[in-house]
């Protein structure tokens, strides 16, 4: 279903927050818990709640891995981090009946006091100190649109064996998550207003007023970035005839796609950069987009016999504003180079920090925090505070 639609008719949007479940073998990693923390958030552009949060460990049939200590009562600082402002856990006293006896909660089915018990104690004891920074609205210079209908798209035809549209939308994320940037995940509709940069991934699905705003947006200054496998289809899902891809956007881009594949493998094909690029090397797969360049600067090409004479990746200045497109799925030190380039072209902060190590500013007048919380299960360093395993510490700024 289109949560976005959904999301209209509610006073406030919540969800069940679980990094691990039954049989995984370990939790997803931080950025996908963020990214799904972000979407949520998303839906209605405001603060959101979580009407399960994990403590114990989770499981229907077969009994699912155990928070370490510390480790549910991080990823609930984190949940605050990125825009929950009301919990609950799931759930206070395990059952003793029923499909559910063991979703392990707060309290086992012994009653007692435990571990659980006073880390969920203290963390709602710590957190409260914090309530007017927490409840300020997010302001994010980035968004990622997340459209259903292109989604339902791909459902139908995935076009690529290895094309999992959702992994590639956090892989972008990822790009900006690893350096502190906070990021809105957004649904197509939405206004692109106060946003220095506009990811659209794999956006198949090509709509007059999604194309309107994304010009004004690149007029007014902003960065918008498209990826391949955009606007390829009419809304009834069907290809244009007589039409170039990316179709409507071939101006916008400076660029058009000649021929396209997909690959079946992650790292199929070198990609050489050139101009700022220059000297970078690194690998594309998935699928590709074979460009021909009208008046777009070249910032990669692809590396192989067969199509070096197609750019790979492109940009086009336009005034203040700028277009790139990403022609196909680049391995993750590319993502993060262009990223890193486009963060300082468009004058958004970054922050560099280990590893998995979080760090999240907070509220505005009045009370302002920052958070650094730290997904390791070892002790790490950040901006010269050290962090246990697994903990978090929030500073009053």
């Amino acid at each position: 279903m289109d949560y976005a639609q959904a999301a209209k008719c509610l006073d406030v949007a919540a969800y069940n927050n679980y990094p691990v479940w039954g049989g995984q073998k370990e939790p997803l990693p931080p950025h996908k818990i963020a990214f799904g923390l972000d979407y949520i958030r998303g839906l209605r552009r405001e603060n959101f709640w979580i009407t399960e949060a994990i403590m114990g460990a989770q499981g229907h049939d077969v009994t699912g891995f155990l928070p370490r200590p510390n480790q549910a009562r991080m990823w609930s600082c984190q949940a605050m981090a990125h825009g929950c402002t009301s919990m609950l856990y799931f759930r206070y006293r395990g059952a003793t009946k029923g499909a559910e006896q063991f979703c392990y909660g707060i309290l086992d089915a012994d009653n007692l006091r435990g571990r659980k018990f006073y880390e969920v104690q203290n963390f709602f004891r710590d957190i409260r100190q914090y309530a007017e920074a927490l409840e300020a609205p997010i302001h994010s210079d980035a968004a990622i649109i997340y459209d259903y209908d292109s989604l339902a798209s791909f459902r139908i035809q995935r076009q690529s064996v290895l094309l999992d549209c959702q992994e590639e939308m956090e892989k972008l994320y990822k790009a900006f998550y690893d350096v502190n940037v906070s990021v809105d995940v957004i649904p197509a509709e939405a206004e692109f207003t106060g946003y220095k940069v506009v990811v659209l991934p794999q956006l198949i699905i090509t709509k007059p007023e999604l194309r309107a705003k994304a010009e004004r947006f690149v007029q007014e200054g902003g960065t918008l970035i498209l990826t391949y496998r955009n606007a390829v289809k009419d809304p009834d899902n069907n290809l244009f005839f007589g039409k170039t891809i990316p179709v409507g956007y071939t101006k916008l881009v400076g660029a058009t796609v000649a021929e396209t594949e997909s690959l079946q493998e992650l790292k199929a094909f070198p990609v050489v950069g050139e101009g700022v690029f220059s000297g970078t090397q690194g690998f594309g797969g998935i699928f590709r987009d074979m460009l021909e360049v009208q008046d777009a600067e070249v910032l990669f090409r692809y590396g192989d016999p067969f199509y070096a004479d197609y750019a790979a990746v492109t940009r086009k200045k336009q005034g203040a504003g700028a277009v790139y497109y990403l022609g196909c799925s680049l391995d993750a030190d590319i993502t993060s180079k262009l990223t890193k380039t486009i963060l300082a072209d468009c004058r958004i902060e970054a922050t560099a920090s280990p590893e998995g190590v979080e760090i999240a500013t907070r509220g505005r007048n009045g009370q302002k925090i920052r958070m650094l919380i730290n997904h390791n299960s070892y002790e790490a360093t950040a901006l010269g505070t050290t962090l246990p395993p697994f903990g978090y510490t929030i500073q009053l700024l």
